[in-house]
């Protein structure tokens, strides 16, 4: 977003051996849309403190009074603009007159966890994990092309130069290992002086194993997911779900899915299926575990463990 500074220095009075230089600064300086922003005259040349200071807004008196320095405006929709002049007076009758264009512009950003697994058909959003990539692409609405925009990237306040420059519209973002969220912002230019900026923060989840029934045929029966306790009378075969682990992007061949009973470890059939299978007339307790993780991304580690309660006596 951008607002257009252009200060005009308009000599009314006598007695100045040269024009006096009045400012307005804009705060924030890329406002957005329907949004409060602060005007705030600043001068080396004259004292505003003691000067008449009148406040006009669209050609319309809104302050008046002597050192009154700052004014407080609502900016429009997106893509309009309206002026702001302030006049000085001193005690000796010399004035000036200064000008700023408010002109609000607006960039929204979205983001996609690109790497996280989610199942098929999961109506929920996939979450970034530890570390883990995440694209985000920003639309701006500045009144022209986004594909004729620069874009300038920063992560944390750091400037990404290899994300950044003309057309770049979307920029492809590691979240910080460690770090409770990471800072993304967007500044948007035009070629006719057009600015806008947006920040958003995404902090990453965990991984979340989860795990569910099998079916031959119906494959895995997402209907309901298994707590920390399984009772059985005969056969079954379980499927585990990693939420939020990186495997997409190349990354799949990097995540490792470990399953031991009792602390021994057991082979699947699969890496995300098991079939247990009690010995007919026996009953008793088996603790199951399995370790989730990805050897690419740091600290994408979890952990499932659930009791197996079978007692197949007839």
């Amino acid at each position: 977003m951008r607002s257009f500074l252009i200060t005009c220095m308009l000599l009314l009075g006598v007695g100045w051996a040269h024009a006096a230089s009045v400012v307005i600064t804009i705060d924030p300086e890329n406002p957005a849309p329907n949004s409060q922003v602060k005007l705030t005259l600043v001068s080396y040349d004259m004292d505003v403190d003691t000067s008449l200071v009148i406040w006009k807004v669209k050609g319309k008196e809104v302050k008046r009074g002597l050192g009154v320095r700052d004014l407080t405006v609502t900016t429009g929709p997106s893509g309009s603009s309206f002026p702001v002049d302030a006049s000085l007076t001193d005690s000796k009758g010399n004035s000036v007159i200064t000008s700023i264009t408010v002109a609000p512009q607006y960039v929204q950003l979205l983001w996609e966890a690109v790497e996280s697994y989610v199942p098929a058909f999961y109506e929920g959003r996939a979450l970034p994990a530890e570390g883990s990539v995440v694209k985000v692409t920003a639309l701006p609405d500045i009144g022209q092309a986004p594909a004729s925009l620069s874009y300038a990237w920063y992560v944390n306040d750091e400037y990404l130069s290899s994300s950044s420059g003309a057309g770049k519209q979307s920029a492809f973002i590691p979240l910080d290992t460690l770090s409770d969220s990471t800072s993304i912002k967007v500044r948007v230019r035009s070629a006719l002086g057009g600015v806008a900026e947006n920040t958003i923060s995404l902090s990453p989840h965990p991984v979340m194993p989860l795990v569910y029934g099998y079916d031959d045929i119906l494959g895995t029966l997402m209907a309901h997911a298994f707590g920390n306790r399984i009772e059985l009378t005969n056969a079954i075969t379980l499927s585990l779900e990693p939420y939020y682990l990186s495997t997409k992007r190349g990354l799949s061949s990097t995540a490792q899915y470990t399953w031991s009973l009792d602390g021994l470890p057991v082979t699947p059939q699969e890496q995300t299926i098991l079939s247990l299978r009690p010995k007919e007339n026996s009953y008793g307790v088996r603790n199951l575990s399995i370790t989730t993780e990805n050897t690419r991304r740091l600290l994408q580690q979890a952990e499932a463990d659930m009791q197996i309660v079978f007692d197949t006596r007839k």
